[in-house]
């Protein structure tokens, strides 16, 4: 019985897991792909490491960008910062 609950408590997680809307990645790769730029001509663009961006468009990480990284990710990606930020409300608040 007591392994059925943990059991159980394991299963919750995974599917709660799933089911977090986070598609800031995706949104940022599909940014990203659109304006012709690989991971590496994005990451140098925005003073990155190639790594980080393969971690954002992945959902391992949520950014934490300051005002002027905002900034840059928006005019490099040709898109208002307001709609960058959406992106990533969701990962935001379930932290």
């Amino acid at each position: 019985m007591r392994d059925e609950i943990q059991g159980n408590s394991v299963m919750d997680q995974e599917i709660t897991t799933d089911l977090l809307p986070w598609r800031g990645g995706s949104k940022l790769r599909q940014a990203r792909i659109r304006m012709g730029y690989t991971q590496a001509e994005f990451a140098q663009k925005i003073n990155s490491a190639e790594s980080t961006v393969r971690y954002w468009e992945k959902n391992k990480r949520v950014p934490k960008w300051n005002r002027t990284k905002k900034e840059t990710v928006a005019q490099v990606l040709n898109l208002p910062v307001e709609e960058i930020l959406t992106w990533f409300e969701t990962e935001i608040l379930a932290k």
